[in-house]
């Protein structure tokens, strides 16, 4: 499944024991450089996610007050950013590869908010090496003047691809924060759309949101969105599991929304007071695709796909003399390679796909005096590999890893039969 989306992204999203931790390294927004294909090696990030601590730092009683012998011998108390702290270092023991977000509200709640304002919870979140929090409505109880500023994104960077991570909030904010009433937030969506698309030209296509938002309200601003892969929630004090058996359950972990995309992101949280730790996995098909990248495409004059081939033919780009560093794949076009002739000249019988107006496709003679659909991935239509006869920049679409899971889909039980290759003879 895709995910984390990118939503996609062939990022397969999936979840583990449904709750759990960990910790690494972040960098502001900047400074990013895109990877070339092949730099990157397989991965698997483990996403570890909490919400709403609420000032919950010591032993607490199911009212959220001190807990006392009685409760202790009960086995009725719960252990807030004690048991994080546990939860993060029993993870790290077992993945390597990890981050920990948070979905805001960590302060509030507790006589530790009143005496010592957010600076000790800082300063264990620090400790237990969260990596991302956000900005929430609790944020807001002390007044705007008290509100720290945030970067629209940050990036992540310890481990394989980059990951971008937009932090928002929406118009909920209003209702659920009492020092927010003259405050008018915009529809977030075209101000996080923008944020992706650059976070895209920075060679970034993992998304990640952080929205504390109630869980309800999540649905419509996600399908409106796209390429977020994940968004990590909170606010609405949410228990979602897998087992819809378990006391207090209210939805699946994770919950999957069709986007704008049609591709599935999944929103996550995890219920409240560090009762709980969510857990979801990124991680690549590297076996499929060695790289990841944008499928893009352009309408060219036929001459260009001739060009194109030829520059196959002879594995340098004929009209600058420079050796193609690969060799490229086809579909919906089909050619014999005469060896004996001169560089330019050895693309013979050249066959392309041809829609017919009742949709019907058929291989047809390449017809100079039309124009083709050329589909391609970013890496080769930016001039990388010397395959095409022009670079050109076009608008992204799919991810490649993505559109190979969707034509994987389309086999019975995702088995491919194998078959004898003619296109390029």
């Amino acid at each position: 499944m895709t995910v984390p989306g990118g939503n996609t992204n062939m990022i397969i999203l999936g979840s583990n024991t449904n709750m759990m931790v960990l910790g690494g390294n972040t960098t502001a927004p900047g400074g990013v450089t895109k990877p070339l294909p092949n730099d990157n090696k397989p991965w698997n990030i483990m996403i570890m996610h909490t919400n709403d601590i609420d000032m919950h730092l010591d032993l607490f009683n199911l009212g959220s007050a001190d807990c006392m012998a009685k409760h202790i011998a009960d086995s009725k108390c719960g252990r807030g950013i004690v048991c994080i702290n546990m939860v993060v270092d029993k993870l790290c023991a077992m993945h390597s590869q990890s981050y920990l977000l948070d979905g805001g509200d960590n302060i509030q709640g507790m006589l530790f908010n009143t005496y010592y304002k957010g600076k000790i919870l800082a300063d264990y979140m620090n400790a237990i090496k969260y990596n991302v929090t956000t900005v929430s409505n609790h944020k807001w109880d002390d007044g705007a003047a008290n509100l720290d500023l945030v970067a629209p994104y940050m990036v992540l960077t310890k481990y394989g691809p980059n990951l971008g991570v937009i932090r928002f909030m929406t118009s909920v904010l209003n209702g659920i924060a009492l020092l927010t009433s003259k405050i008018m937030v915009e529809d977030p969506v075209l101000v996080v759309q923008y944020a992706i698309e650059e976070l895209h030209s920075k060679g970034i296509k993992h998304i990640i949101c952080i929205l504390h938002n109630r869980h309800q309200d999540n649905k419509p601003v996600t399908a409106n969105m796209c390429s977020i892969s994940l968004i990590v929630g909170g606010n609405s004090h949410m228990l979602l599991n897998k087992n819809a058996s378990m006391a207090d359950v209210q939805g699946p972990y994770p919950m999957d929304v069709k986007n704008l995309d049609g591709k599935l992101t999944y929103i996550v949280q995890a219920k409240k007071f560090g009762k709980w730790v969510g857990l979801i996995n990124f991680s690549m098909i590297l076996t499929v695709l060695p790289f990841q990248n944008f499928v893009v495409d352009n309408v060219v004059d036929s001459q260009y796909m001739k060009d194109l081939l030829e520059n196959l033919a002879s594995m340098q780009k004929a009209k600058q003399i420079k050796a193609l560093i690969l060799f490229g794949h086809v579909l919906g076009v089909c050619a014999v390679f005469d060896c004996k002739q001169l560089a330019g000249f050895k693309a013979t019988k050249v066959m392309v796909n041809v829609k017919a107006v009742d949709g019907t496709v058929k291989l047809e003679p390449l017809n100079l005096k039309k124009q083709d659909v050329f589909v391609t991935i970013e890496f080769v239509a930016m001039g990388s590999g010397n395959i095409v006869p022009m670079p050109f920049t076009a608008p992204f679409g799919m991810l490649m890893l993505d559109e190979v899971l969707d034509f994987i889909k389309t086999f019975l039980d995702g088995k491919l039969l194998a078959f004898k290759d003619a296109r390029l003879q």
